[in-house]
């Protein structure tokens, strides 16, 4: 998404599949929303400090997005 600067892909690729597979598998949204803030911080920690600011905004918009769909499919 960063390289694409762009979420599209994740909105309307990733969400969809994660809605069909995690709710057969057992995985919680709970549990998607925590990993996905490790996630996050995990790429925030290896991304160059000047390069931070260009980052940000997509690691804040993927936790929004599975927040939101937390919302929506629970």
């Amino acid at each position: 998404s960063v390289l694409e600067e762009n979420v599209d892909s994740v909105e309307q690729a990733l969400l969809p599949l994660c809605v069909m597979v995690f709710p057969s598998i057992g995985v919680t949204w709970r549990l998607v929303a925590q990993m996905l803030k490790l996630l996050m911080e995990q790429v925030i920690s290896r991304v160059e400090p000047q390069n931070i600011g260009f980052v940000l905004p997509y690691t804040d918009t993927m936790q929004q997005l599975f927040a939101n769909l937390e919302l929506v499919a629970s």
